[in-house]
């Protein structure tokens, strides 16, 4: 009997299209929601996503490719891209994720010195940037 302890366990799979890579990309950021680790993926410190939101830098991790499908600001559109997920994921989500999520992703993107303008004065909607880099 051969039973290898990872057996079956992963695979691999050829990335075709844009849009597929972006669906990945968004799929392993916010593995560990889905894993009931973090309730943001912004708050795993072990994953790229920190990387992506320019948080820490690593140089095993090359964002360019999936950033540069996002028009400017494309840290902030992707943010929104992978936020649009959070909602679907399961049942302890609730309404208020998304301003969480926002003030969250703010607070962090400022302790790295990036400062924003409008921030307080607009309504949040998931689907728009919610403020600009100045």
């Amino acid at each position: 009997m051969h039973n290898h302890l990872f057996q079956d366990r992963f695979k691999s799979e050829l990335i075709e299209t844009d849009h597929y890579h972006l669906e990945i990309g968004r799929y392993i950021h916010l593995n560990p929601v889905r894993a009931n680790i973090t309730e943001l993926p912004i708050d795993y410190t072990w994953g790229s996503y920190r990387v992506y939101m320019g948080i820490r830098q690593d140089s095993l991790v090359t964002t360019e490719k999936t950033l540069g499908y996002f028009s400017e600001p494309r840290v902030e559109r992707y943010r929104l891209y992978v936020a649009s997920e959070l909602s679907r994921i399961g049942t302890r989500r609730n309404d208020s994720l998304s301003l969480t999520v926002t003030r969250r992703f703010l607070e962090v993107r400022q302790e790295k010195g990036v400062s924003y303008s409008g921030c307080e004065s607009r309504q949040i909607r998931s689907d728009q940037p919610i403020c600009s880099e100045s």
